[in-house]
């Protein structure tokens, strides 16, 4: 069955046809039969479908054009996997770590605009979790006891955040680097994104285990892989320190058209160089506007102008 919503997107098989404007748009719909999703579409007028609103599924990244065809089997150069809605406002999840958090009480994943409505509502007693009705106001010491029953659980996502807690000294615990990487490597092998980048940025710097380029590496490809931009602009730069140029610009392109702003300054020395076209740079700048403004909402700037912290309690 499908989901009933024709979502657009961009989708070509050559540079030819991702540099013509006068296509019409492609519309993209989800398709499933209990397994995994599927997906079907057709060049058409808007006024021929149901409805018509921006994708998640990135459409941009089917074009592999972008990414260099040679590779395209290459599980680490493929398209990113799809980054999920925001159960409650069913916008994309933000591609930065820190614009989603999983509710400390039951573990869903939540963009940090729903998170910050919810714990700034004007009616106090609805400053509620949705799906556990649980109480979003709450002390460090209920927060961690929290955290930790859901790190006892095995959650992935839950076991990262404890790390975090312990790496900055938040919620009154006591700045503890080594257990922070021992949390970290603990997410890692439950399969954390960013549970997996930390780690990789670890043997990175030095700091807690020792620099090791290969271990790095190791944790750095299997977090891009499972579309975490951070890891992916750390392979950049490895591959830039190896002088493997080509590479680095690869794992540039992919970080930008995902959206990753920083990205954007390394694209800019990339075509200022020569190694990238005035048309593929274009073409870049657009991808990643695109993404932007898919997770883009009023709610989530409000949340990043007023809060570093969206679980602390202080209004």
């Amino acid at each position: 069955m499908d989901d009933g919503v024709w979502r657009q997107g961009t989708v070509v098989t050559s540079n030819k046809d991702w540099a013509e404007h006068d296509r019409p748009p492609y519309y993209i719909r989800i398709v499933s039969d209990g397994g995994e999703p599927q997906y079907e579409g057709f060049w058409g007028p808007e006024d021929s479908i149901r409805e018509c609103t921006l994708s998640d599924i990135t459409a941009d990244f089917e074009h592999l054009a972008m990414f260099g065809t040679d590779d395209s089997d290459d599980e680490l150069f493929a398209p990113p996997p799809l980054r999920g809605d925001c159960p409650i406002c069913f916008i994309p999840l933000p591609i930065e770590c820190d614009q989603y958090h999983d509710t400390v009480c039951c573990g869903n994943t939540i963009c940090t605009g729903c998170l910050f409505s919810l714990q700034h509502h004007e009616n106090e007693s609805q400053r509620i979790c949705p799906f556990c009705r649980s109480s979003l106001i709450m002390s460090n010491e209920k927060h961690l006891a929290l955290r930790w029953k859901r790190v006892q659980l095995g959650d992935p996502e839950a076991t990262f955040c404890m790390g975090c807690h312990y790496s900055t000294g938040a919620y009154g615990l006591q700045k503890d680097e080594e257990k922070a990487f021992d949390l970290y490597l603990r997410a890692a092998d439950l399969g954390s994104p960013r549970a997996l980048t930390n780690v990789g940025v670890a043997y990175n710097s030095g700091k807690i285990v020792g620099k090791n380029e290969s271990k790095e590496r190791y944790y750095l490809e299997k977090a891009a892989k499972l579309g975490e931009v951070h890891a992916r602009c750390g392979l950049a730069t490895l591959e830039g320190e190896n002088n493997n140029v080509e590479l680095q610009l690869r794992h540039t392109k992919i970080a930008a058209v995902q959206g990753y702003t920083p990205a954007l300054s390394n694209i800019l020395y990339f075509y200022q160089i020569g190694m990238l076209g005035k048309n593929e740079y274009t073409d870049i700048l657009r991808a990643s506007q695109r993404s932007k403004e898919m997770e883009w909402s009023k709610d989530r700037d409000v949340a990043n102008q007023k809060s570093n912290d969206p679980y602390s309690i202080d209004d």
